[in-house]
């Protein structure tokens, strides 16, 4: 028997406001409901399949509660455990509560936070590029040049702390790419010099580079993911990793010296 398929073909029309906005796409999540939010280089598109309708969401000078970047950034668009949509832009991260009235009413309010200069209490950069979620009600946001945020949530999914880690703390590099987790509560760090592994108990940073079997020093926007047996990947600007988190073993015999 022959086999076929068929692919759907989405794009900009000019004129044409039920179209995607923009060809550039960065990201794409599917809610509950089967829509997909689609992040763009210039707006966020939430297109309903079942109607064949798009709606588009993007930054207005005026308007506080508007999306804070048209600019969405790779893999940044994230579900929580708690139904809230967080969207990463390279000026700001956004939150919004989704539901079907306020969606197709175009009534979404978009939550800002963003990097101030004078708060210690914000994120240490705009620029958000990966989005993890962890067991205890935490957000972990890397950023493009601000390093590592952990981001404390009360019950209502509202912001109450911000912490920052970067290469002082530890990290292997202040630009990050991207956020895995693993059963032993480490967090594992794609970024521009290395992997970083971090444990989030004890608060201490663990980096491997090319010559520990590393693809490069250099891995790239968005290319992480877990499979389902709990291995991890990462892709780089030289290839693809693959590891399970428990095997890596560090040696504890500290070398001797010679002068």
């Amino acid at each position: 028997s022959k086999i076929t398929s068929r692919f759907e073909h989405c794009e900009y029309e000019p004129g044409n406001n039920n179209s995607l906005i923009n060809n550039i796409v960065h990201a794409i999540h599917e809610d509950d409901k089967c829509n997909f939010w689609i992040g763009t280089e210039k707006v966020l598109d939430y297109f309903i399949p079942s109607k064949n309708k798009f709606i588009h969401f993007v930054h207005d000078d005026k308007d506080p509660f508007s999306l804070s970047d048209n600019r969405i950034q790779s893999n940044c668009i994230f579900e929580d455990s708690k139904g809230n949509l967080w969207i990463g832009t390279w000026n700001g991260l956004n939150r919004i509560s989704l539901s079907d009235k306020d969606v197709l009413k175009d009534k979404i309010k978009f939550f800002r936070y963003e990097n101030e200069s004078n708060n210690n209490n914000s994120l240490s950069d705009s620029r958000v590029t990966a989005i993890y979620e962890d067991g205890f009600n935490q957000l972990w946001i890397g950023t493009h040049g601000g390093g590592l945020n952990k981001l404390i949530l009360d019950n209502n999914s509202a912001i109450v702390e911000i912490k920052n880690y970067t290469k002082r703390e530890g990290l292997a590099s202040n630009v990050i790419y991207g956020i895995l987790g693993d059963d032993q509560n480490n967090l594992w760090i794609s970024t521009n010099d290395g992997l970083s592994k971090f444990d989030t108990q004890r608060e201490l940073f663990r980096n491997y580079q090319e010559g520990d079997g590393f693809q490069s020093n250099q891995f790239f926007w968005g290319a992480s993911a877990e499979g389902r047996d709990g291995q991890l990947y990462f892709g780089g600007i030289n290839g693809l990793n693959s590891f399970y988190p428990e095997e890596l073993k560090d040696n504890p015999n500290v070398p001797p010296v010679y002068i």
